[in-house]
């Protein structure tokens, strides 16, 4: 049998297994939000349910490791092709071989290891419910079996294509960078001189960001550099057995619980037309401006991103209203689709932000008082975006006529809010619940999870096929991110013994320089590493390193939390790879050429670089509401 007739089988048994359990997940998911919506009314009622802390749990569990195979199948584990993708085909495949080795890897090692770990656990049970852990711990064996399968398949697919006239070379080729990657630990060792631990933290480091660049997925990357990491610094049996217990433990994380929750949310918004709805309303009240359909767009995604907290997920819902809205009163180009990809940014400044609930975990920061900094920076920046866009949309004749046809009537203004109430009010509920001290954050998620559901229910947007492609869309993304924090882990590990961080940062706080060079200097990494990858990659890389010098620097962390999201944000539509410019020239078709919109983002990016200055000018702009708030 042919390799590519054998993969092709593989995936025929196999996927649909994968769907079966990604269903499964679906259904944790929703058990999960049902779980935190039942205790907090419950305690509202001053009734207690025990063990439903328990439940949401083992159901954050189920919902990581039995979607992480459908991730795979679908392609969606995160990673970096900004060079690979730059090489022949022959190159790509042999890249391509050595990525699903490495990946396979990993899954192989932690479904082995965490068999013993979960035979050691039998006698242990949860304190309330009696839920004995070993069932938990046995999702993340068949998450990582069924993982490694679909890898198997990928990577006899990616054999059969090697070119038949090189295909020996080819695999020689790729069996010694293979066999070098895996024998580092041991040539290393054979080296005639010691390596200090400082040393192998940045050797790490280099090895990881190697492995990312080279095209391996993101989780992957961090995994093994960790894993081979602990194992020079450490042993075979330290590194074999973190493989075994980190990522339950990492997933069996009641915090981590507001990732899912909030990612429903969004989810359950996207497919309730809550876009077209503010769109519609922001439209109405910027009208008889010039620019005003641009500014109600930028409007709109401030708005949008008070329930979705994404850019990339911003920009494909709100370029799909907005685009064709500006090229039907004939906007230029230039204005229309940098408009959708600066605002679409704003997703994940105000909160809820995915982006500060990943930043609150690896910083250890507080997620409620995160999302209530975000706030005023988001209005300043909707702001300065607005104002530009007016200037620029004044010296254009066309838009001008057109802002003097549209006038609306404050009363057809107002009426248009009738569209908004249900965001506003979600808003208000979530994000005031968390401010007043009412819900936690895992809390605020779920009721917002829960109000997105009724929402749509009401307006009758949502049905049983949107509902269930909500949650697989949540389970996703969940397969996605959550296994990036067990690699963060990994890398932690190394990072830990290493004792890289905190040399670092006691380095630079030893030079006799000012703190706000050093800024300069963190502000400059971050807009690069918004350029080229996902900014949750980017934060998750970089923040295990940078956030001990933050501190010895003496800059807030809440801050500091603002200040990276806004770098990133800039990085996003920073020419030459801003990714969102990327996705809205793609929307926009292709007659819209690329350097259109980054010649139109020009504008909009200084307006989010005078933010960035304005904040470090005033950081009170960004800490007056947390340092209001009732508890955190």
């Amino acid at each position: 049998m042919s390799l590519d007739k054998a993969s092709g089988k593989i995936h025929r048994i196999i996927d649909p297994v994968v769907n079966w359990t990604c269903n499964f997940g679906m259904y944790a998911l929703v058990v999960m939000v049902a779980a935190v919506v039942a205790d907090v009314l419950m305690r509202l009622l001053s009734i207690g349910i025990p063990g439903l802390n328990e439940v949401q749990i083992f159901m954050m569990v189920a919902v990581t490791f039995l979607s992480i195979a459908y991730v795979g199948v679908k392609k969606g584990h995160i990673r970096v092709e900004l060079l690979i993708s730059r090489l022949s085909k022959p190159h790509q495949v042999i890249a391509s071989i050595i990525n699903d080795l490495l990946g396979l890897a990993v899954m192989v090692i932690i479904a082995w290891r965490s068999v013993p770990y979960a035979l050691n656990c039998l006698p242990q049970h949860t304190a309330l419910l009696r839920l004995p852990v070993t069932g938990a711990i046995f999702l993340v064996t068949i998450g990582a079996v069924l993982l490694s399968i679909v890898i198997l398949a990928d990577l006899l697919q990616d054999l059969s294509e090697l070119p038949k006239n090189r295909r020996r070379s080819s695999l020689l080729f790729t069996a010694i960078i293979v066999l070098v990657i895996f024998t580092i630990p041991v040539w290393l060792h054979w080296l005639p001189w010691e390596i200090a631990s400082l040393h192998v933290g940045l050797l790490g480091m280099v090895f990881m960001l190697a492995l990312i660049f080279s095209g391996v997925g993101i989780a992957y990357a961090l995994t093994f550099a960790g894993f081979i990491g602990v194992i020079f610094l450490s042993s075979w049996p330290a590194a074999l057995s973190l493989s075994g217990i980190l990522p339950f433990r990492t997933t069996a994380n009641y915090f981590y619980i507001v990732i899912p929750l909030f990612i429903l949310m969004g989810s359950l918004c996207g497919s309730s037309g809550i876009s077209r709805r503010l769109f519609n309303t922001a439209d109405k009240w910027m009208s008889g401006l010039p620019g005003g359909l641009a500014m109600g767009t930028v409007g709109a995604c401030a708005a949008f991103g008070a329930v979705c907290g994404d850019t990339l997920a911003a920009v494909g819902t709100m370029g799909k209203v907005a685009l064709p809205e500006m090229k039907r009163h004939k906007y230029p180009d230039i204005l229309s689709t940098s408009t959708v990809a600066a605002g679409a940014t704003l997703g994940i400044m105000i909160p809820p932000s995915i982006v500060f609930i990943f930043y609150a975990i690896i910083a250890e920061q507080s997620i409620g008082k995160l999302f209530i900094a975000g706030i005023l920076p988001g209005i300043l920046i909707t702001a300065l975006m607005m104002t530009a866009i007016f200037l620029q949309a004044r010296k254009i004749p066309a838009l001008v006529a057109a802002s003097q046809a549209s006038r609306t009537t404050f009363r057809e203004k107002l009426a248009s809010l009738k569209g908004t109430l249900e965001v506003i009010l979600l808003f208000v509920l979530v994000i005031g619940g968390i401010y007043g001290g009412i819900f936690s954050p895992v809390e605020a998620g779920a009721i917002g999870a829960a109000g997105s559901l009724v929402i749509g229910l009401v307006r009758k947007m949502i049905t049983r096929q949107n509902f269930a492609e909500a949650l697989q869309d949540a389970a996703r993304i969940c397969g996605m991110l959550l296994p990036m924090l067990i690699g963060v882990g990994f890398m932690g590990a190394l990072l830990a013994q290493s004792h890289l961080p905190i040399m670092m940062g006691d380095y630079i706080v030893a030079l006799d320089v000012s703190r706000w060079l050093i800024f300069a200097l963190i502000v400059f990494i971050y807009i690069i590493l918004g350029c080229i990858m996902n900014i949750i990659p980017a934060i998750l890389l970089s923040l295990p390193i940078f956030m001990p010098t933050v501190l010895a620097l003496g800059f807030d962390p809440i801050w500091f939390g603002v200040i990276m999201v806004l770098m990133v944000m800039i990085g996003q539509i920073t020419p030459p790879v801003g990714i969102a410019c990327f996705v809205v020239k793609t929307m926009a078709g292709e007659d819209v050429k690329l350097s259109t919109v980054f010649k139109g983002i020009l504008p909009l990016w200084g307006c989010m670089v005078a933010a960035l200055v304005i904040l470090a000018l005033f950081p009170q702009i960004a800490l007056v509401l947390p340092n209001l708030m009732h508890g955190g």
